[in-house]
């Protein structure tokens, strides 16, 4: 048997390995990432210099304005109504399937989210196998919500 045990040890084995890890001499840190730091801390400066509070009243300003667009297409039903709601509109088309939405879309310029979207207990509780989603941050516009939307309308005229 290597080292004194028998192969078939388990609790040995296991032994071996946490005392193994969690020694000193193999945790070694090698060189630290200061970039990393240093750009993760002028991101915090960036989102503190805008606001809390003026980034979600503008994540919230264009989710309105896009749901208001995307509910006047007809077999359209969007996901979620909450008050509170962030820069997320999820959504499904009839007789359109998101991937085949989002692989278009693409083509058009603009990267949208398809699947489950990491809800997969949500999804089979709403009978959903699949949806699409946008979502909206400080650096979007006005003016981007209504190209995308261009793009979206000569999209399902090709699915449709």
């Amino acid at each position: 048997p290597y080292e004194g045990r028998r192969r078939n040890d388990r609790q040995g084995e296991l032994r071996w390995f946490y005392l193994w890890c969690f020694d000193r001499k193999n945790l070694k840190q090698g060189r630290q990432t200061f970039a990393a730091v240093i750009a993760f801390s002028e991101a915090i400066d960036y989102i503190n210099a805008i606001g809390l509070n003026a980034i979600h009243a503008h994540e919230v300003a264009l989710t309105e304005y896009a749901i208001a667009q995307l509910e006047a297409i007809p077999g359209i039903k969007i996901y979620g109504h909450a008050p509170e709601r962030g820069g997320v509109v999820t959504f499904n088309i009839n007789s359109v399937h998101p991937l085949d939405l989002t692989q278009l879309l693409d083509r058009e310029g603009f990267a949208i989210r398809t699947g489950h979207h990491c809800a997969q207990p949500l999804m089979a509780k709403l009978g959903v196998e699949s949806s699409a989603r946008i979502s909206f941050y400080i650096y979007n516009t006005f003016t981007e919500i209504d190209r995308f939307m261009d793009g979206f309308d000569k999209v399902l005229k090709m699915l449709r």
